[in-house]
């Protein structure tokens, strides 16, 4: 394997916070061959695993965690929040047949113990609880936002280990971006239907077409889940018009994906 260096972005507004680790890694520097080129992360979309095994033995190295100790989940597009312990330790690291089944949402107090979503558009969740010292992280598509994913976070950090939402800092990584996620009307309804302010989250981009904001739909959830807006941070990065990310809007189904950790350490 050639000997180029993986590519990992720090998130914005958590990077700086003494024994945290909240990065999303980009889709360069790895090995995996088109259409997944070249640091595809997930073991689901149909890439060589020994590529993708070595894509995320090269991020690890780079933020100093173990491979072998990450946490995945079976993501499904809902709302699914589990505590993650020691025994999970692992989960879905080296196959996608052990990770936690049918779940958008993790959660640790564990030091040491990496929490990992994968996204090529929908919007990773990092949160840190600084009072109680609890971490988590989230896939949000659309549909896992109607389902109030980021609620499901929040709450299930709140009632499971006691922690304080007015102390939680919240950043929402890279996704498609208001500027290229366009939906149709089955999408508008979905979130009309469960009292979302249209004129804050659609901008309306021709005959019944409208794009979608979803970071702002999520920042919104945050709000009413008694997260301050000031605690919470946003990616300005689109993955539909930065190449800098996977993006199955640009690409097509058949792609890569990148991936978002978040450890106590």
């Amino acid at each position: 394997m050639d000997n180029i260096e993986p590519v990992v972005r720090f998130v914005a507004g958590l990077a700086k916070i003494s024994g945290l680790v909240a990065a999303i890694s980009t889709r360069e520097g790895g090995v995996s061959k088109p259409p997944y080129d070249s640091a595809n992360m997930a073991l689901h979309v149909g890439d060589d695993p020994a590529a993708v095994l070595e894509n995320r033995y090269r991020i690890c190295s780079e933020l100093g965690i173990d491979a072998g100790d990450l946490v995945c989940a079976e993501q499904v597009h809902a709302n699914r929040v589990v505590r993650v312990t020691e025994g999970d330790r692992g989960s879905g690291a080296t196959s996608a047949d052990d990770a936690l089944p049918v779940t958008d949402g993790l959660l640790t107090d564990v030091r040491g113990l990496p929490l990992v979503v994968f996204t090529a558009d929908c919007v990773p969740i990092f949160v840190y609880e600084p009072t109680r010292k609890v971490v988590g992280i989230a896939h949000a598509g659309w549909r896992g936002t109607v389902f109030g994913v980021a609620e499901a976070l929040i709450a299930t950090m709140e009632n499971a280990f006691g922690g304080d939402p007015q102390s939680c800092k919240v950043a929402l990584g890279p996704s498609a971006g208001p500027c290229c996620y366009e939906v149709g009307d089955e999408v508008v309804s979905a979130f009309q239907e469960n009292g979302y302010p249209e004129e804050k989250i659609f901008s309306r981009t021709g005959h019944d077409k409208f794009n979608l904001n979803l970071w702002e739909v999520n920042a919104l959830q945050l709000e009413k889940s008694r997260v301050p807006r000031d605690n919470i941070s946003c990616s300005p990065q689109c993955s539909v018009c930065s190449s800098t990310y996977f993006s199955c809007r640009r690409d097509g189904a058949v792609t890569g994906r990148n991936m978002s950790v978040i450890m106590l350490k």
